[in-house]
């Protein structure tokens, strides 16, 4: 079973946090690296430390994103549905049936979802996946 957190962390606070542990993480190193490194000028170089730690953390951020963007069950279905349809599809009309979400039509734009909620053929409880452009 998967558990999530009710509210998760927003992500500017999270590269905000994974910053401050990669600027420690890499201060550590670059002072140990000017103590005890032969021909090292002993500086550190704090502006290097800063921008290494704003690319890990931009790395950390980018991947959490990805896997928060998991999509929902309906989701899912209707991409299944328009992936295993004739070219040309671009929706899906989709209900919840039993608790598990069904594909009861794919449609090719939206002149012809219209078409088909126009019929009357679609349950009131339909819901209509297209993509963000064109609805």
């Amino acid at each position: 079973m998967k558990t999530t957190r009710k509210n998760p962390l927003p992500l500017w606070l999270l590269g905000v946090r994974v910053w401050a542990g990669a600027f420690l993480a890499l201060s550590v190193l670059e002072y140990y690296q000017s103590t005890h490194q032969q021909g090292h000028s002993g500086r550190i170089e704090w502006r290097a430390v800063a921008l290494l730690a704003g690319a890990v953390a931009g790395l950390v951020v980018m991947i959490v994103e990805r896997i928060r963007a998991e999509p929902t069950p309906e989701e899912r279905a209707v991409f299944w549905a328009i992936f295993h349809s004739p070219p040309g599809t671009i929706g899906a009309v989709v209900v919840t049936r039993n608790g598990k979400p069904e594909v009861i039509a794919t449609v090719r734009s939206t002149e012809e979802y219209l078409k088909l909620a126009g019929s009357g053929q679609l349950p009131p409880d339909h819901r209509v996946f297209l993509p963000e452009d064109i609805v």
